[in-house]
């Protein structure tokens, strides 16, 4: 049920990783594989979009309330990552838009892991993406 539209060795901070993207008829996926231990470096999923569908940023004075909140959507985030509020910092919390949708884009760390999400105003989780901090 998946198309790899990306698959090759790399450099990545001098060691040899391997970057593969695939998708499936809903989502994109993007991994990043050490090639001598087989350990994921990182990965991001989002949602596609149909093809064919234009999508246009909305004019400055737009606006719209909030499903959910800002607050709401850093609590999921967490939980998705498994993390509790007292283990993470919190570097990047926003309403913001993304293809024309607002959106809230989320950015935080622990000691050893960087964290982006992005949840949609109804809370569910359009990408996200962890990596090993250096």
């Amino acid at each position: 049920k998946a198309t790899f539209t990306k698959a090759k060795l790399d450099y990545e901070d001098g060691k040899q990783v391997y970057d593969l993207e695939f998708v499936t008829g809903t989502h994109k996926y993007d991994y990043e594989v050490d090639a001598a231990s087989g350990k994921i470096l990182s990965h991001e999923s989002e949602m596609r979009q149909s093809s064919g569908s234009t999508v246009s940023q909305p004019p400055a004075s737009s606006s719209s309330s909030a499903a959910i909140s800002l607050e709401k959507a850093k609590e999921l985030a967490l939980s998705h990552a498994g993390l509790s509020a007292d283990k993470a910092t919190f570097t990047k919390a926003e309403l913001d838009y993304d293809d024309g949708k607002q959106v809230y884009d989320l950015e935080f760390v622990t000691g050893t892991t960087e964290y982006e999400y992005e949840l949609d105003l109804n809370g569910n989780i359009l990408s996200a993406e962890s990596e090993a901090r250096h």
